[in-house]
């Protein structure tokens, strides 16, 4: 009897998806998009002050893992850059509006948002070329820009 019992009472947690709040609070990553200016276009990750985020940008190759579950990431392109950003707020859901394919970046997918930490891989074309990462403050916000060459 215990045991049906236990298992009644767990239904309603497997049953019920869980849904994150928009990421709204403070070290919150709360905008994720791509953008373009004359020969350059960016991955631009927009984050709630006050944050004590920390990034690294690393050259990546496929086959790509979702982390923590391990499921296989198909990502466009055929130069790879990872993005991974650390002592992020993690528990919302993030914002994403990447217009891809471009000239230079051709997929962006997130392949982590476990345990304070959030990476991104983004899918560029061979001919594209890693300028430089950046960020700035404003309007209660930092902004981290990661810059691509066409």
């Amino acid at each position: 009897m215990w045991k049906q019992t236990l298992s009644l009472l767990a239904v309603p947690f497997l049953t019920q998806p869980a849904t994150a709040a928009p990421c709204s609070d403070a070290g919150s990553l709360v905008n994720a998009r791509t953008s373009a200016k004359g020969r350059h276009e960016f991955a631009v990750f927009t984050f709630k002050l006050p944050a004590d985020v920390r990034w690294s940008v690393e050259a990546a190759s496929p086959p790509f893992m979702e982390d923590p579950s391990e499921a296989p990431i198909t990502v466009a392109g055929s130069k790879f850059t990872e993005v991974t950003f650390q002592g992020v707020n993690w528990m919302c859901e993030v914002s994403e509006a990447f217009h891809t394919p471009r000239q230079a970046i051709v997929d962006v997918k997130r392949s982590s948002q476990f345990e304070g930490n959030i990476s991104y891989i983004i899918g560029r074309s061979e001919a594209s070329r890693f300028i430089s990462v950046y960020s700035y403050d404003t309007k209660g916000n930092r902004v981290v820009v990661v810059k691509f060459r066409r």
